[in-house]
């Protein structure tokens, strides 16, 4: 006689209840998170102020740093022998820190936001500086803006673009945040490069070396119309090239423009 054992009984299923249960609870945790952040928002807004800072150094600087990641950064040359300070400050229930200290020759200029909770936190900094100072910025809070200067430029940013005008020193300029333009430009040697936007620099006085690169646009470079011939460098993966401009392979005058963002285009003032 052959005996058939019986079948294994089936999985049972977890109670509905204890899946109700999980979800109910999941969704109260969100809810009461979503009204403590919404109250918060409230009261940070309620909060909310303007504060200004000011500070003037007359110590012998070689060399301004300045690291935001609070805001932008606006840097003018003067004809004055102090550096001055200005900070334009915007906060809720939490501020911005920063520091203003002098190393060496160096002074340093540091602010940053707390990483959580900051709706309304920015610092803005305005900065005047003597001639020949060398001025090295690192931003993520903001654009960059470089205006009459004549010390070597040193500037990165990756919360906005690079504005540069009437500069006479060396210039290095790198972003991520936005597009770099240069208006008026009597620097001899240029390198600038973005990924966040294009590339656009005109000068008066013609350059010795200008690298214009730009994989978030393209690339433009405007020179002055005068007897000097360019050793030019230029493709583009991204658009046309067009450069109505006197060149000589020879020339120790060299543009290195590039972009696979856009067009390059090397030429005089329209």
């Amino acid at each position: 006689m052959i005996t058939t054992a019986p079948p294994p009984p089936s999985p049972t299923a977890p109670p509905a209840r204890s899946s109700r249960s999980t979800w109910i609870v999941a969704g109260s945790v969100f809810c009461v998170l979503s009204l403590a952040y919404g109250v918060y928002a409230v009261v940070d807004m309620l909060s909310f102020g303007r504060d200004h800072y000011q500070r003037t150094f007359t110590e012998a600087v070689t060399t301004i740093e300045i690291r935001n990641g609070a805001g932008s950064v606006r840097v003018e040359g003067t004809t004055g022998n102090e550096i001055a300070i200005d900070a334009s400050i915007r906060r809720g229930l939490r501020k911005p820190s920063h520091s203003e200290s002098i190393t060496g020759s160096r002074l340093v200029l540091d602010a940053n936001c707390p990483s959580m909770f900051t709706n309304t936190c920015n610092l803005n900094y305005a900065v005047r500086v003597p001639a020949g100072i060398s001025v090295v910025i690192s931003s993520d809070g903001g654009g960059v803006r470089l205006s009459d200067l004549t010390g070597t430029i040193d500037a990165s940013s990756s919360g906005g673009g690079i504005g540069v005008s009437r500069t006479t020193g060396t210039l290095r300029l790198r972003s991520s945040g936005g597009g770099i333009t240069g208006e008026g430009l009597r620097s001899g040697e240029v390198d600038a490069s973005s990924s966040g936007g294009g590339v656009r620099l005109a000068f008066a006085a013609a350059p010795t070396s200008v690298a214009a690169n730009s994989s978030g646009g393209g690339v433009t470079v405007e020179l002055p119309s005068t007897a000097e011939s360019y050793q030019l460098r230029v493709s583009s993966s991204g658009g046309s090239v067009s450069t109505p401009v006197r060149s000589d392979p020879t020339s120790p005058r060299v543009i290195d423009a590039h972009s696979s963002g856009g067009g390059v285009t090397v030429r005089y003032p329209n």
